[in-house]
């Protein structure tokens, strides 16, 4: 399946010339100060940015960026002092060096032509008073990669607290009493891959009533996880692979796994400010 969607989303962006507006790449790296000019507008380029035709990019000395371009399935690796103009598929020097092209081979970042990738945070956050119930783990319709994830809740009360867990087409159906709040599956127990569940959490309020929170996730064709495993980098590939990993798993709703490559990212590269509230 994410081979299918990656094949149907590349060759939406191989379809016919892009309008003006399309994204036909993404930022995938920066140091350093770097300036973006499109349609006579002038900015500060950013992590994750959108990557559109005639678009100017300049990095002053000292300064390096790594963006990929859909159509040539490359990342074009920028070092200042450097002037370039972007098209679907090259980038033309305008002054100074020119880009170390790295290809990407079969890594493809899918729905090229939405511009709607990266939306900030991936939680929403509220000013209201906190439910008695929230479920934090796995992330109410998140895509799981694990067949033994954990389970955690937050909550108002000190329980004990019922779980019950059902996968959505039946079979596995499990309710539990749990003292504290985190559960994991039995020993030798395991989700099925592409598979949907619903779980929730109830305890007993002290005025009679019952509090709950219901949830549900799938976790990812197996296919799609070997897809996933095969694609994560190794420890020691730059940081335009990490990135470029965390929005792929972003795409398909693999949240937790993202946020936690987000994290990585962090640690590694702290001068990247996006990748922290990527992480949230």
């Amino acid at each position: 399946m994410l081979k299918l969607l990656v094949a149907v989303c590349l060759a939406g962006a191989l379809a016919g010339p892009a309008r003006a507006a399309d994204p036909i790449g993404m930022v995938l790296d920066l140091q350093g100060p770097a300036q973006v000019t499109q349609d006579g507008a002038t900015g500060k380029l950013q992590l994750l940015a959108n990557v559109t035709p005639q678009m100017r990019i300049e990095l002053p000395a000292g300064s390096k960026a790594s963006l990929t371009l859909y159509a040539t399935r490359s990342v074009y690796r920028l070092t200042g002092p450097t002037l370039v103009e972007t098209a679907r598929d090259s980038v033309k020097v305008l002054r100074g060096q020119p880009p170390e092209i790295k290809s990407m081979g079969e890594k493809l970042v899918p729905t090229a032509q939405s511009g709607t990738l990266i939306a900030g945070a991936y939680r929403m956050r509220s000013l209201r008073i906190a439910p008695p119930v929230v479920l934090t783990s796995p992330e109410n319709g998140s895509v799981l990669l694990n067949t033994r994830p954990s389970f955690s809740w937050e909550a108002a009360g000190a329980g004990p607290y019922t779980l019950v867990l059902r996968a959505e087409s039946g079979g596995l159906s499990y309710n539990a009493r749990v003292e504290g709040r985190s559960w994991s599956l039995p020993e030798g127990i395991q989700l099925e891959y592409g598979k949907t569940y619903d779980w929730k959490v109830s305890y007993p309020a002290a005025n009679g009533e019952t509090h709950a929170a219901e949830g549900k996730f799938s976790l990812a064709t197996r296919a799609d996880a070997e897809q996933f495993a095969a694609m994560r980098p190794a420890d020691t590939d730059p940081i335009e692979d990490w990135v470029f990993y965390a929005v792929m798993l972003r795409q398909h709703q693999v949240r937790e796994e993202a946020r936690s490559v987000w994290k990585r990212i962090g640690t590694r590269r702290p001068d990247l400010e996006r990748a922290a509230d990527q992480a949230k």
